[in-house]
C-alpha cells in the first residue's frame, strides 16, 4: 500500500472496523484507572496500539508482537496520564485517538531508535515485506505506562526516582491485564510472541491463568526451526495456547543479543512464518 503522507495513512486507518473497536474499548478503559492525583501526574500516556490495513484485511497472518512497558511515551499536549483523561475538556476519544494516531506515526516512518525491542520488530517486519505499513506484524507493550519513565513496578536500571506508592499497584495490574487481554481480544491474531523474559512472568500468569501454567518449550515443538546451538535457555522461550491463538514467551531482544542469540531472524518457527 503506497502512502503518500501520515494524513493519508490516517485516513485508511479510521476507516478500519478494529480500530473503531479499539478506540471503544480504550474510551471504557481510559475512565476506569483510579489511582491517585500524585500517581497520575507521575504515569506516561498510554500506548495504545492501531491494526494497519494489510493486518486488518489478512486475518490468516497476523502476529503481534509485544515488548516489556513504555519507557517514556506521549507527545504534544499528552505527556502524562492526567493530560490524557483531561485533554479537550475532559473528551477521552480526543485523546485516545491522539495516542493511536501517535503509534500510527512509528509504523509510518519506521522511525530510528536505540531501543532494541523497536530495532528487533522493524527487523522482523521487514525480514518478508518491504515495509512496516504493508506487513502482519503489529507492536504493542504488555506495560501499556510506566512511572516517571521508569517501571511502575519498581523494575528498573540501578538508578534513583521516584517510586510507586504500593497501595496504587494492584489497581495498575488490573488496567494492565484489561488493556493487554481486551486489544488481543479485539486484534485476533494467530501468534502473539511476548518479548517479555521471566520478570514480567506474574503478570502473563495473571492475564491467561490455566493455559499458561500449560507453557512448554518451544523446542519441543516438531515445528520449530531453532537450530540446537543458538544460545537461547529453553527456560526463557514456552509456548502455549490462548483462544487457539499460538502464544510464544521469549526473551526481551537485549536478553538475547546479551546471551549469544546469532540472530532474531532465525529464532522463529512455523507459526511466525
Amino acid at each position: 500500500m503506497a502512502v503518500e503522507n501520515m494524513q493519508e495513512y490516517l485516513a485508511q486507518m479510521w476507516k478500519i472496523d478494529l480500530n473503531k473497536e479499539l478506540l471503544d474499548f480504550y474510551i471504557k478503559e481510559s475512565k476506569k484507572l483510579q489511582v491517585s492525583e500524585n500517581v497520575m501526574e507521575g504515569l506516561s500516556a498510554p500506548l495504545l496500539v492501531h491494526a494497519n490495513p494489510y493486518y486488518a484485511s489478512n486475518k490468516s497472518k497476523r502476529v503481534i508482537i509485544v515488548g516489556k512497558e513504555t519507557a517514556g511515551w506521549g507527545d504534544g499536549n499528552i505527556k502524562t496520564y492526567k493530560n490524557f483523561i483531561s485533554y479537550k475538556n475532559d473528551t477521552p476519544e480526543e485523546s485516545v485517538r491522539e495516542m493511536m494516531n501517535l503509534q500510527a506515526g512509528y509504523i509510518v516512518t519506521g522511525k530510528k531508535s536505540c531501543y532494541k525491542f523497536w530495532q528487533m520488530y522493524k527487523l522482523i517486519a521487514k525480514c518478508s515485506y518491504q515495509n512496516l505499513i504493508d506487513s502482519p506484524f503489529l507492536w504493542m507493550d504488555l506495560v501499556p505506562v510506566d512511572y516517571h519513565c521508569h517501571s511502575y513496578l519498581g523494575y528498573g536500571r540501578g538508578l534513583v526516582y521516584d517510586k510507586m506508592p504500593c497501595e496504587d499497584i494492584p489497581e495498575l495490574l488490573k488496567y494492565t491485564r484489561q488493556m493487554l487481554l481486551g486489544s488481543i481480544s479485539i486484534l485476533k491474531p494467530k501468534v502473539i510472541v511476548f518479548c517479555t523474559g521471566n520478570t514480567y512472568e506474574h503478570i502473563l500468569q495473571d492475564s491467561f491463568g490455566a493455559e499458561y501454567a500449560t507453557a512448554i518449550s518451544l523446542r519441543s515443538l516438531p515445528e520449530c526451526s531453532c537450530p540446537s546451538e543458538e544460545k537461547i535457555d529453553a527456560t526463557q522461550t514456552k509456548t502455549f495456547l490462548w483462544n487457539g491463538i499460538r502464544c510464544i514467551r521469549t526473551q526481551h531482544p537485549r536478553a538475547l543479543e546479551k546471551n549469544g542469540a546469532k540472530s532474531v531472524k532465525k529464532n522463529n518457527c512455523r507459526y511466525c512464518s
